[in-house]
């Protein structure tokens, strides 16, 4: 709440209207991807979590108030990305199991694929970006971890779309 009471006296407001702005536009692009998809009551419910306290707190504070680099996290963005995650099955985390010599990757549901496609394309169109995300898909494969059938769908999607990967 002192954030909050902070930002708004002392910054304008500023962060709270860059966040609020940046998320009702990705928004707006992942609902236009996901009624392309066929699943537009996805679009509609996309992300609704990052209204919450919870997260928008945070995520404020992370990308538009904080004096840390955007890859250094604070414990309660951490929390936060959590929260995220698991209130959000569109996001591949979500469907990791640990166990004790790493995890059990569980495939994803084709409604929740799509709106994790739906949510790259809407997040580069949200940028400014071209519509292509094969660089953004090759630059973070490493650190992703998909069920083979999941990577396979994701993959012809994006190589449709966008050309081969």
């Amino acid at each position: 709440m002192r954030r909050l009471i902070r930002w708004v006296l002392f910054d304008g407001g500023k962060p709270i209207y860059k966040h609020g702005r940046h998320l009702l536009r990705h928004k707006w692009y992942v609902f236009l991807e996901c009624v392309r998809l066929g699943i537009p009551l996805q679009g509609i419910l996309h992300d609704l979590s990052k209204l919450t306290p919870a997260e928008f707190l945070p995520y404020t504070e992370h990308f538009y108030a904080g004096e840390k680099p955007p890859s250094e996290m604070s414990p309660e963005m951490k929390v936060a990305w959590l929260h995220h995650i698991h209130c959000n099955p569109h996001h591949w985390d979500a469907w990791l199991l640990p166990k004790e010599d790493g995890y059990d990757v569980l495939e994803m549901p084709l409604r929740y694929r799509k709106e994790m496609l739906a949510d790259w394309f809407g997040f580069d169109r949200a940028i400014g970006g071209s519509g292509d995300i094969r660089e953004f898909y090759r630059r973070t494969m490493e650190k992703r971890v998909l069920g083979l059938e999941t990577q396979r769908w994701v993959e012809d999607q994006i190589s449709m779309r966008c050309g081969p990967l």
